[in-house]
């Protein structure tokens, strides 16, 4: 069916859908970004209607090093201490350093926020400075390198590879990251955003040494934004707001996004959140216990070093053919993979599906469960059964989970 792939941007008290419901002085709605995909829910995220400070480029100052962690910790602000991998500082550059001594209290250097304080940890900082667009990522480096995503089949991969080399004569002084949208684009288009990018950074370094610590020289686009650029070529055709800011800014930014995804502001009594059922699916995102169509059901535990799947027949298990376990953790499997998206699940991940009783049985769903995760956009390895039969899985990080997206929103 046509228009099934569609974003919805819209205003929900996304606290009432947190069991137990928290008490707040004052409550408050939250932005929420709704991705349904084939007419289903795919991913949602809570975002800040302001500019982030995540993606923002400041001139830090040296605070303090701690060479037994391998660790500088920068200021970007007079309040706001950040942490800075040692093995980055190679990288690095500098505005102020009067000598040419290794890294000292008081040198000034470009840095980029990459996390933002997540309980007892200090927001994290990279001297990488990378600038994305829809169809590549700039990083500030020497090398020149040119690289292509992985998930675009290699024949194509060395056709936009061998353009972009061709063509790309003043890219010295970064890298280049081509994204899956480029499976479908026009290489010129791919071209122009990566010279635009690449004009941004060369003028954030050449004016940074004119200017004083703590001066933001970059801020990105909203949140909203980055995450609509984020999403695959065809994964949305159309974008509905009912927020008058929101629909104004996406229409300023038309050229962000593919021609073909329509911008629709939604203007109806009946609201857009009710109208979608938004609410009822946060409270299903962040339920424990999430129902299979078979009867079965997961339950999924978040602890502070790992996440905890465990998989429920829901059924007497006695007498059952060993097909009928399979098909169960099958079915588990598809639903997991779509749960580690849809609530940004992070780290390690372990699963314990219903046992096998052979190792060809193990065998063949780790090779499902593997196919499945193939289509997420974040780097997500299975990584192969423990002694005790329990699956592993990693997923890469990159920032909160749904969770705890929703109480930075409303704490």
């Amino acid at each position: 069916m046509k228009q099934q792939n569609k974003i919805i941007i819209t205003k929900v008290p996304a606290y009432e859908c947190i069991e137990p419901v928290p008490s707040l002085k004052n409550p408050k709605d939250s932005l929420i970004l709704a991705h349904f995909y084939e007419g289903k829910i795919r991913s949602l995220s809570c975002v800040s209607n302001e500019q982030s400070l995540t993606g923002s480029v400041f001139i830090a100052r040296v605070d303090s090093i701690a060479p037994k962690i391998h660790a500088i910790f920068v200021k970007i602000d007079a309040d706001t201490v950040c942490y800075l991998p040692e093995d980055e500082i190679k990288d690095a550059i500098f505005t102020h350093k009067p000598s040419k001594k290794p890294i000292a209290i008081g040198d000034e250097l470009l840095v980029q926020v990459v996390r933002l304080p997540m309980k007892t940890k200090q927001a994290c900082v990279t001297t990488r400075i990378n600038l994305s667009g829809h169809f590549v990522v700039i990083t500030s480096r020497t090398q020149g390198k040119i690289n292509v995503s992985k998930k675009i089949p290699k024949p194509v991969q060395k056709e936009i590879k061998d353009y972009l080399t061709k063509h790309w004569e003043t890219f010295k002084n970064a890298d280049l990251v081509a994204r899956t949208n480029c499976l479908t684009a026009n290489m010129e288009d791919v071209l122009a955003e990566a010279q635009q990018l690449q004009t941004v950074l060369a003028n954030m370094t050449a004016t940074a040494a004119t200017k004083t610590r703590f001066t933001c020289l970059y801020r990105p686009e909203p949140d909203y934004i980055t995450y609509i650029k984020g999403c695959y070529a065809g994964e949305a055709d159309e974008i509905i707001t009912d927020e008058a800011g929101i629909f104004e800014t996406l229409q300023t930014n038309r050229e962000l996004f593919p021609s073909e995804v329509s911008i629709t502001q939604y203007i109806d009594n009946y609201p857009l959140k009710l109208l979608y059922s938004l609410q009822k699916e946060l409270r299903d995102s962040l339920a424990s216990k999430v129902w299979l169509k078979s009867g079965a059901y997961l339950i999924i535990e978040h602890t502070e070093a790992l996440t905890v799947i465990d998989v429920n027949s829901g059924k007497k298990e006695t007498g059952k053919k060993e097909s009928y376990f399979m098909d169960i953790n099958k079915e588990a499997a598809t639903e997991i993979a779509r749960q580690l998206i849809l609530r940004n699940i992070s780290g390690i991940c372990i699963v314990d599906f219903i046992d096998l009783a052979t190792e060809d049985e193990r065998e063949e769903l780790l090779s499902y469960m593997r196919m499945l995760c193939k289509k997420d956009h974040i780097t997500t390895t299975v990584v192969d059964f423990t002694k005790l039969h329990l699956m592993e899985i990693t997923r890469k990080k990159t920032g909160p989970t749904l969770l705890q997206q929703i109480f930075q929103d409303i704490t």
